[in-house]
């Protein structure tokens, strides 16, 4: 499952575009007042101004970077923006965070509208650089936080609509769903998300995955839409 395009809203419009524009160096493929739209890798990213008096929205997603590239990815990213930090068993905090189950490493920052962006070296993917790292490398976003009301009904409903059935077992709370190019993370709402002390809550998302065949999915009960297609849509 590849993320050909994902259309989030942001609260902090100037920030953001700085942020992911300027600071972080992400082409910039779109302005206009109320949107701004980067390209990262396959994935074609765009912020739109959130509606007025509406609920600050709070994401979690993840870029894919290449296998080998995840120290000197963190070294990049660590001399532009604070990394999070997390606890070691010797008493000392690192920014490195180690998946075995997934062979994958990560680090975590946040965005000027807080949301939880981490960027994944999925080491069992045949995807190395040999020159030094620069944002150009990132591969796309393959992780989408959402989270849900029921994550076994959503199981069923992704399963049916799409024919996508988890990566990694899940439980009552959590589910990775796809595959390692791109998986949907739903999580129970009210969950904690990793790397923050803040509860998952849904917030507006388009989502498009590549596929042959032009179809729109609204996931119900949630402000989540899916489109297939071989190109993104941005209305």
């Amino acid at each position: 499952m590849k993320f050909i395009g994902v259309d989030f809203q942001a609260n902090r419009m100037d920030e953001m575009k700085h942020f992911y524009t300027e600071l972080l160096g992400f082409l910039q493929t779109e302005q206009s007042d109320d949107h701004f739209a980067f390209q990262a890798g396959r994935t074609s990213v765009r912020f739109t101004r959130m509606e007025p008096d509406s609920v600050a929205p709070f994401y979690h997603f993840a870029f894919s970077i290449p296998e080998n590239k995840y120290d000197e990815a963190r070294t990049w990213m660590e001399n532009r923006v604070p990394l999070v930090l997390f606890p070691e068993e010797d008493g000392t905090v690192s920014s490195e965070v180690h998946f075995p189950h997934w062979n994958a490493h990560s680090f975590y920052f946040l965005d000027p509208d807080q949301n939880i962006v981490e960027m994944i070296a999925r080491h069992d993917l045949q995807n190395q650089q040999h020159d030094a790292f620069h944002i150009g490398q990132v591969i796309g976003i393959d992780e989408i936080g959402l989270p849900v009301a029921d994550v076994p009904n959503m199981l069923s409903f992704v399963q049916k609509e799409l024919g996508v059935v988890p990566w990694r077992p899940p439980t009552q709370t959590f589910a990775p769903v796809g595959d390692q190019e791109g998986l949907f993370i739903f999580v129970q709402e009210g969950r904690i998300w990793f790397g923050t002390q803040r509860e998952a809550t849904a917030s507006p998302v388009r989502i498009t995955i590549l596929g042959e065949k032009d179809q729109e999915i609204c996931v119900p009960q949630t402000p989540y839409s899916v489109m297939i297609g071989r190109k993104p849509y941005h209305p």
